[in-house]
């Protein structure tokens, strides 16, 4: 249908976008809400999501401007218990699971 869909979370809010050609958006609205209401467990997806999860928490632990710029400027605002600390462990993520 040459049509794309995108979800992003916000803090407090979740962007759904539907986009393509405006003759098949009427066609593809019905798949897309389809896809939101009946979606299909996907353990390699995440299993794969986890392993991202991973590597971009040890990256940012190795770039000297996440550390100055974020986690340094959150924990002079919050002290040690930050927005920039509260984050799933790795054992936590590694125990996720899709429920059925």
């Amino acid at each position: 249908l040459g049509c794309s869909y995108d979800v992003m979370v916000g803090e407090n809010k979740v962007y759904f976008t539907l986009s393509g050609l405006n003759e098949n958006l009427a066609k593809a609205l019905p798949l897309f809400e389809e896809v939101l209401k009946n979606p299909l467990p996907n353990e390699d997806a995440l299993k794969e999501l986890v392993s991202d999860i991973l590597k971009s928490k040890a990256d940012a632990k190795r770039n000297k401007k996440v550390i100055l710029n974020s986690a340094l400027v959150s924990y002079a605002k919050y002290g040690k218990v930050s927005p920039f600390t509260i984050s799933l462990k790795e054992i936590e993520l590694k125990r996720r699971q899709i429920l059925l």
